[in-house]
Parts: C-alpha cells; sequence; structure tokens
C-alpha cells in the first residue's frame, strides 16, 4: 500500500456558504466516529482513508502471514484479534467498534501510528 493524498472534502467538513459539494452523510458520519478520539482529526482520517478508503466494511486480502486487516482502521487479526479484544472482535467491522479498537492499538503504541502500513 502506498499512503495517498486525502482529499481535503474527506478531512474537512466544507462551509455551508461554499459552492464546494459537502461531503456525504456517511463520510460525515464517520469523520465523526474517527475524530472523537484524542488524536489528531487529519492524521487519523488520512488513516482511515488510505487503510480502507473510509470503508468500515473493509476486508483486506490475506497477508502473508495468514491474518487478515479487517475494518475502517484495518486492525490486523493476527496482532490485535479475539486474543486482544474477546468478543468485541465479532464487531469489528462495526466502525464505532473498529475506531475504538484503533484507539486502544494507538495508545498501545505510544500514542503513534506505528502500527499501521498508511501513515499520516
Amino acid at each position: 500500500r502506498h499512503p495517498r493524498k486525502i482529499p481535503r472534502t474527506v478531512i474537512y467538513h466544507p462551509p455551508t456558504t461554499t459552492t464546494t459539494p459537502p461531503i456525504s452523510t456517511v463520510e460525515f458520519d464517520i469523520r465523526e466516529i474517527v475524530c472523537s478520539k484524542d488524536w489528531s482529526c487529519q492524521e487519523a482520517m488520512h488513516v482511515a482513508y488510505c487503510e480502507s478508503r473510509l470503508n468500515p466494511g473493509a476486508i483486506s486480502p490475506t497477508n502473508s502471514d495468514g491474518t487478515r486487516d479487517y475494518g475502517l482502521m484495518q486492525v490486523n487479526s493476527g496482532a490485535w484479534g479475539r486474543p486482544v479484544f474477546g468478543e468485541r472482535w465479532d464487531r469489528v467491522l462495526d466502525a464505532q467498534t473498529n475506531v475504538d479498537m484503533a484507539w486502544h492499538i494507538y495508545q498501545t503504541a505510544g500514542n503513534t501510528w506505528q502500527p499501521w502500513t498508511c501513515k499520516p
């Protein structure tokens, strides 16, 4: 995966007085979930966009180690799956649950994006 520039309309909700079309309701809801944590909203949105294109139902192809990455923030099943998150893993494709898991991972990594392929 190669980091890509995230469109400005995904990071920022444009003012209603501009001629720029507003972001979709789904993208706005995802932004609200992603930006609810105490990390840089812009960085987190970049990671979410780069990892899943803001798709909470994204599931990666099988990785070389047999694991897969799930959801909005592409949480890895091997490093962070059921052994870490228990029954919550059953809801990994729920946007809020996935972001909660990503927040835990982010904090565990010393408040860095080190565990992700896509970095801001």
